[in-house]
């Protein structure tokens, strides 16, 4: 007898082995209605959402669900979840599904139909979005983790031959909505942050966060994996298009990407960088700190110069008391102050707003440089971290000193048209509750002892 081809039968192996997969876990479409029967209830994965909430809740319906993965870990992006949406081209919700499985996108490639078979499995909303898995316990408290691998032929089943391209949305960053949360999305018109050029889109071993924007200046954040393939991919500066799944932590939404070829930035930019630049024309020319209404605190810078000027890389630093360390710092980037004209940062914008009848043109909040209770000191630093301007006297606590202006305010004499790396009292007229030297006893009320924005 004639020995047979050795790769003859190496074929014939590989095809058997291929034909037992698909009728093993699989299910053509002439069996797709026995196996809908034997799932039992349907369940919509819009029904499934809205189910969920942040208690893990086990599934003990005989119920099912279908979707559509639109996931991929080829690209080491993705690691032991599939994230699937209700429909490939118009989408109303989408899921994540976690399990003990690696190369998913050889057994579940981009736009292969499911059907997930929910009984015994924990479901919970997490940051808005939903996700399936087992049940762990972890500090004594129930959460939701992998499916098992040995159980997921028991979740999980393939329909064959029905595969169907998956065509995301498209949106600009404007119409970002909650309800494309864990759907394929990709978002037009964008670009890198500027101060992201030129970075690696992840630090090596860390999941990393990178800011992109678009025309506007509205921003969202990218995050990749450090161990995805591309984690070295150099971030371009030029705009145009990036397609990832759209996902939420407790810092808001961020995009996914699966692989490097979701980003397509083909054309010039959009956002022209503002060059940073210093100035002798920029000074604080109020510090407030209302005896009626703390909430109302602010602090006025001033532009004595003829020309607009943008404030890119500028900042406000706070050095509480006596410390000669920063309290706090607020960043004035993106700022631009008005020749001859006056900006306004307040500690709290609704209480500005409510007190003294307009919008401030920045809020800095609690604890910031616009938040002081009158013995703190001030600097105005430029975007080479050159003092420029400075109230007070770094180190020593304001209490009692000719800078103090506790329930009160500081104010700059209209003669001063420069700022100061030197605090020299006589350049201003303060008020406080204490009546200290070189200080006016005169508690300040608001709104009718400040006019916020209006030097005079």
């Amino acid at each position: 007898m004639k020995n047979p081809n050795p790769l003859a039968v190496s074929w014939m192996i590989l095809l058997c082995s291929i034909l037992m997969q698909c009728t093993s876990d699989t299910y053509t479409a002439a069996d797709l209605q026995t196996c809908v029967q034997d799932a039992g209830m349907k369940w919509t994965m819009t029904d499934l959402v809205a189910l969920a909430n942040e208690e893990p809740m086990q599934i003990r319906d005989e119920a099912y669900m279908e979707g559509w993965v639109i996931s991929s870990d080829a690209s080491g992006n993705f690691f032991n979840e599939l994230w699937l949406q209700d429909d490939p081209t118009d989408p109303k919700s989408g899921i994540k599904l976690l399990m003990e499985q690696r190369d998913t996108y050889v057994r579940y490639p981009v736009g292969t139909r499911l059907f997930i078979y929910l009984k015994g499995l924990w479901i919970r909303k997490k940051y808005g979005s939903c996700e399936i898995g087992s049940a762990v316990t972890l500090f004594g408290s129930q959460s939701i983790g992998r499916i098992p691998f040995h159980q997921l032929k028991a979740h999980i089943r393939t329909v064959c031959d029905l595969r169907e391209e998956v065509v995301p949305i498209i949106r600009s960053l404007a119409q970002i909505e909650t309800s494309q949360l864990n759907t394929l999305i990709q978002f037009k018109n964008v670009e890198f942050e500027y101060s992201e050029i030129g970075k690696s889109l992840a630090v090596e071993e860390e999941e990393t966060v990178r800011l992109i924007t678009d025309c506007a200046g509205l921003e969202t954040r990218l995050l990749t994996s450090g161990y995805a393939d591309f984690y070295q991919y150099p971030i371009p500066e030029t705009h145009g298009m990036i397609t990832g799944i759209l996902m939420a932590d407790r810092n808001g939404l961020l995009l996914k990407v699966r692989t490097v070829d979701d980003i397509s930035l083909n054309t010039e930019r959009c956002l022209v960088p503002v060059e940073p630049q210093t100035s002798d024309h920029i000074l604080i020319t109020e510090i407030a700190d209302p005896d009626n209404e703390a909430r109302a605190r602010f602090i006025e810078l001033y532009n004595a110069g003829d020309n607009s000027f943008n404030l890119e890389g500028w900042k406000l630093i706070r050095y509480t008391n006596a410390n000669v360390e920063a309290g706090s710092e607020f960043d004035l980037s993106g700022l631009e102050i008005k020749g001859k004209s006056a900006l306004v940062i307040a500690a709290n914008g609704v209480e500005f707003e409510n007190v003294y009848g307009f919008t401030p043109d920045a809020v800095a909040g609690t604890n910031s440089p616009a938040d002081s209770n009158g013995d703190d000191n001030m600097a105005l630093i430029d975007p080479f971290n050159a003092v420029i301007d400075l109230f007070g006297v770094i180190g020593e606590d304001g209490s009692g000193t000719e800078h103090e202006f506790e329930d009160g305010k500081a104010v700059r004499n209209l003669d001063v048209e420069a700022p100061n790396a030197v605090f020299f009292s006589n350049e201003w007229t303060i008020f406080n509750d204490s009546g200290s030297p070189g200080t006016t006893l005169d508690p300040q009320i608001a709104p009718a002892d400040f006019n916020p924005g209006i030097r005079n």
